[in-house]
């Protein structure tokens, strides 16, 4: 048996089977198909992938770099090395043009984050965001954002862009959708969850204009801002997926099917609670946390999945020591080949006890220390530095503190004599000490 009969036979087994959503299919593209040289070949340029939309379309393969996978979100996928390659439709224009309103959706997967890369673009890269066009972003031009997805459309009344949350670029499989109404600003779905952008004004109505070709890796930035990782299932409607038929599009391809995620503070900790209605191969989930002012989100512990059932399963996971503030908590589903999706996080609001908390650490210091203060309201704070004499060598901090994040203050202890010191806040409701030694 050749490759072609292999691939055949694998394409027969794993047959796509579209979901229904009441819009009709502009073009779509499952990636399924390896090039003619075979599964390990490179696109050649010029070469054409077939749309699976039945509507007789195609992408060309314009320069170097393409290659294709097996390990796909759902099947195959094709997979962009940051140029010079990327696919093209010369005759979109045919079909983009005159839209009241249309719904991209596509999985990808970065190799990088903090970039400018692009995902769909339907005009020459010209430095312009305003056609129709999805990408990554790594600084947002009007939201201020970082490593955000843009999205952009032009319009005969004239013409708007968009900007998702902070931190919306992941490098794992992250699915998209974009959506266009007249009359109503651009919208973001992400994971099956509706973004809540830093940048999306109401700007114009009416139907589509001025795109020209439908650019598939490439961005409206730059011609070096070409797409660098995978991508898979590539979908463009005429008219509006509602989120839940987005979901749906979005399930339908999924290893496991999530019906909900939430959690509940438990004193100084918190209990997670998701529920599964399907799972298909599922080794488990990694449950990762991020502490209320940091941008990292970081492991805290794993529970082990169902492999494959159709039955419902509901799972609880409870992270203790939590300090006060708001945390974030995000699941990362884990297939048994390795495959992971990331999920949307949740946020929890762990309490303070008490109204006034002090951390010095470590102690003793040597170079450098850090005095962590956490308010429950906010307060008018004044934190000095004093000797064993009484004498105030410093002030670290005089200003309202706001709740949430506790306020990092840093000690310069290198700037000290070796001996003991006193690091006193002062709040209308009181006073805190902590003792302090520095060692040379």
């Amino acid at each position: 048996m050749n490759w072609r009969q292999l691939v055949a036979l694998w394409c027969t087994v794993f047959v796509t089977v579209l979901p229904a959503t009441g819009q009709d299919l502009l073009t779509y593209y499952s990636f399924d198909a390896p090039p003619d040289a075979g599964p390990d070949a490179e696109f050649r340029t010029g070469e054409t992938i077939t749309d699976d939309s039945g509507n007789g379309r195609y992408l060309r393969v314009s320069g170097e770099g393409i290659t294709w996978t097996s390990e796909g979100r759902l099947n195959g996928a094709i997979r962009m090395s940051g140029g010079p390659g990327f696919l093209k439709d010369p005759n979109a224009n045919r079909y983009l043009n005159g839209l009241d309103a249309f719904t991209i959706t596509v999985w990808i997967r970065s190799e990088v984050i903090g970039t400018d890369a692009g995902i769909v673009n339907t005009q020459p890269p010209d430095d312009d965001d305003q056609n129709i066009s999805l990408r990554y972003d790594a600084d947002g031009l009007f939201g201020g954002g970082v490593n955000v997805v843009k999205g952009g459309v032009r319009t005969r009344n004239g013409k708007q862009e968009y900007e998702s949350r902070w931190y919306a670029q992941a490098t794992t499989w992250q699915h998209l959708a974009l959506i266009y109404e007249s009359g109503e600003p651009l919208r973001l779905i992400i994971n099956g969850t509706v973004d809540n952008p830093t940048y999306a004004p109401l700007k114009t109505s009416g139907v589509t204009v001025r795109n020209v070709h439908l650019r598939v890796g490439e961005g409206a930035k730059g011609r070096s801002d070409i797409w660098d990782g995978l991508m898979d299932e590539l979908r463009i409607y005429d008219g509006v997926l509602t989120p839940p038929e987005v979901r749906s599009v979005m399930e339908e391809e999924l290893p496991v099917e999530l019906a909900s995620f939430s959690g509940t503070a438990d004193g100084t900790g918190a209990v997670l609670h998701w529920e599964t209605i399907s799972e298909t191969n599922n080794d488990g989930f990694q449950i990762e946390h991020r502490a209320p002012g940091t941008d990292d989100f970081e492991s805290v512990g794993y529970r082990m999945g169902q492999g494959t059932t159709t039955a419902a399963t509901r799972y609880t996971y409870r992270v203790g020591d939590l300090v006060p503030g708001t945390h974030a908590f995000r699941l990362r589903q884990v297939d048994v080949d390795g495959t992971e999706t990331l999920y949307e996080p949740i946020t929890v609001d762990v309490a303070m006890d008490t109204p006034l908390t002090v951390t010095a650490y470590p102690n003793p210091v040597r170079t450098r220390g850090t005095v962590e203060v956490q308010v429950e309201d906010p307060t008018e704070t004044t934190v000095e530095l004093y000797n064993l004499l009484g004498q105030r060598m410093e002030t670290l901090y005089d200003g309202t503190l706001r709740p949430g994040a506790p306020t990092r203050l840093r000690l310069r202890g290198e700037d000290l004599p070796s001996g003991t010191y006193f690091v006193r806040v002062r709040t209308p409701a009181g006073t805190e000490t902590r003792r302090v030694s520095v060692v040379r």
